[in-house]
């Protein structure tokens, strides 16, 4: 499997790891310029830890992390053809459950 994904926990691992990774990132703090003013603002004390939760509650990013691990998984394990609006809606349906928080697409 890619990364070691074999189901859908450990693609939501992936994501929760990948978005505190990216939220003490000094490159990705420097994309998102105006979080980085109101956490200076709001005066956070982990600003990396604020951002990574921002991050995690982003739809975009999240569907941007989950999106390819789920493809992958899906081709791999389920030998499925993800690029079929059904076989894909299965999944992030599946997904969904599990990022309820954000709107997958």
């Amino acid at each position: 499997m890619f990364n070691g994904i074999n189901s859908y926990n450990d693609i939501v691992r992936y994501v929760e790891t990948a978005v505190s990774e990216m939220g003490y990132d000094e490159y990705t703090q420097q994309d998102f310029p105006s979080l980085m003013k109101k956490a200076k603002r709001l005066r956070i004390q982990d600003v990396g830890g604020w951002l990574a939760d921002q991050l995690y509650n982003d739809s975009g990013t999240v569907s941007d992390l989950m999106g390819d691990q789920l493809y992958e998984l899906i081709s791999s394990k389920y030998k499925e053809d993800p690029g079929d609006a059904k076989v894909w809606a299965k999944h992030l349906a599946e997904m969904q459950k599990r990022f309820p928080h954000v709107k997958l697409s």
